[in-house]
């Protein structure tokens, strides 16, 4: 409690529960060493789903799959580039340059070395979360899934929840043509979703509601305040973060209802506000744009990838990467 405030420390702590244990018995190092293991038995775990999802074992397609996740963002340099012809000043060559539309209302989409860098504890469970249901997709363990989200990452947790009520309206729609109307009912209250909510759900929920902070809903722009201008800008922030991936998948996927839902809700969400800060615009579409990387990287390392017909697209996607790879590269070099 802050004696100042009377207000309480509300946080998403759960990334360093278990470090912490080692660092209660056997000191500050130990701790500091646990951390350093937890979260690489994090991201290797997360590369192992990778591979799974990807379905092919090859010595290039690991190598593919590890170097499109390392690497893998929105091509911030080239929206920086186009940012400061808007704004008359010259463009920066150093840092990821995440917050490259910052001279105009502060959107901002995180590559995975940003994430990992400053949000490791928001973003690994998320990750894994994300591989997990679209690898099985199984409705009995959707809400269990999604809720073990919320204690780490609660606002990335929506966009997961916006992903698996996607997936399971989609099942629920097939059964109800096959009127399988009990295995409905069995699948969406089964014993893992139950314990799910009765558990994690009534104790995370009520904690995280006692941030002032973070139950302060609005807009991130006031509709009122939102022209044709503000559109322009946000239209350009989802064209270099997202849309150019989604573009060259748009044949290969034209007919998957969760591509479409999970990058229309990415053009969406920076319009809301959670809290005083960006932090919903940040934070929310981390599982939604870790399942964009799923989608490009299934594409690069299918069978068929470089074959006549889809060479072109495998050769687009590949340069798009190499430029949002640009990102770590600045980073690190600034």
């Amino acid at each position: 409690m802050y004696e100042q405030t009377g207000t309480a420390l509300v946080y998403y702590l759960l990334q360093w529960i278990v470090p912490a244990g080692f660092g209660k018995l056997f000191g500050w190092q130990a701790g500091n060493l646990a951390l350093l293991f937890w979260n690489f038995l994090g991201v290797f775990l997360v590369y192992l789903l990778l591979v799974n999802l990807c379905k092919n074992n090859k010595k290039a397609a690991l190598y593919t799959i590890m170097l499109i996740f390392i690497f893998f963002g929105g091509l911030n340099q080239a929206g920086k580039l186009v940012a400061s012809i808007f704004a008359g000043t010259p463009p920066s060559i150093y840092g990821s340059e995440d917050g490259w539309l910052d001279f105009v209302n502060g959107y901002q989409y995180s590559s995975n070395d940003t994430l990992l860098s400053w949000v490791f504890n928001q973003t690994i469970v998320p990750w894994i979360a994300v591989a997990v249901a679209i690898s099985e997709q199984k409705v009995r363990n959707f809400a269990f899934i999604g809720l073990l989200v919320l204690p780490f990452a609660p606002l990335p947790f929506i966009g997961i929840f916006i992903m698996l009520m996607t997936l399971g309206v989609q099942w629920c729609v097939c059964k109800i043509r096959e009127k399988q109307y009990k295995s409905i009912f069995l699948e969406l209250f089964s014993i893992p979703n139950i314990c799910a909510i009765c558990s994690v759900f009534l104790c995370f929920w009520p904690y995280f509601s006692t941030s002032k902070n973070g139950m302060q809903l609005g807009w991130y722009i006031k509709p009122e305040n939102f022209g044709f201008k503000e559109w322009v800008y946000l239209t350009l922030f989802f064209f270099f973060e997202v849309g150019v991936y989604v573009l060259p998948l748009w044949k290969t996927y034209k007919k998957d209802v969760l591509f479409h839902v999970s990058y229309l809700a990415m053009y969406l969400i920076p319009l809301m506000r959670v809290g005083l800060g960006r932090d919903f615009c940040m934070r929310a579409p981390v599982g939604l744009l870790f399942l964009l990387q799923i989608y490009i990287t299934q594409y690069i390392v299918a069978k068929n990838a470089f074959s006549n017909k889809q060479l072109r697209t495998t050769i687009l996607l590949i340069m798009l990467l190499t430029l949002g790879g640009f990102n770590i590269v600045t980073e690190y070099a600034g």
